[in-house]
């Protein structure tokens, strides 16, 4: 995949992993809309691990899902977004636990709350800084990112 160096790229979250394989959730037609157009390359997408290990973590879940998908199933979709070539896939790098700490200075996480922090640091050390979420208040407060909800399909181009 190429992207040109004004072209803005955005990690996806994992709360859209889940609703795009949630057909009953009211986010699941944004969710689709969003990955297929990454998916074919007209927009550009990123995903680290740490999306993936949580999208298997939810949706074999039965306690946190309503539809909870088998392990096979989460593998197969896993598997999807890993082998996709317009989807770019971050890693965590030797610069991350130093920005993480700065990070964790700078706005001291309660909880689970560390979690966003990882994957902010990820995004960083990547020069990610945009995010698609529907969980707007996890991340609003970070002023190094920006936060984008997806729109309704009939509203995208």
């Amino acid at each position: 995949m190429t992207i040109s160096p004004s072209e803005r790229i955005g990690l996806v979250d994992t709360n859209i992993l889940v609703y795009r394989a949630d057909q009953d959730s009211t986010f699941h037609l944004p969710s689709v809309n969003l990955i297929s157009r990454g998916l074919r390359g007209d927009i550009s997408l990123c995903i680290a691990p740490q999306n993936l290990t949580e999208f298997y973590a939810v949706m074999t879940n039965p306690k946190r899902v309503t539809n909870p998908i088998a392990s096979v199933d989460a593998r197969v979709e896993i598997g999807r977004y890993f082998q996709s070539q317009n989807i770019r896939k971050i890693y965590q790098t030797a610069d991350l636990m130093p920005k993480l700490l700065e990070l964790i200075d700078k706005y001291p996480p309660t909880r689970q709350q560390i979690f966003d922090l990882q994957l902010i640091a990820t995004m960083l050390v990547n020069d990610i800084t945009r995010i698609y979420t529907f969980n707007v208040k996890h991340f609003q407060s970070y002023q190094e990112i920006e936060v984008i909800v997806p729109e309704s399909p009939e509203l995208l181009p």
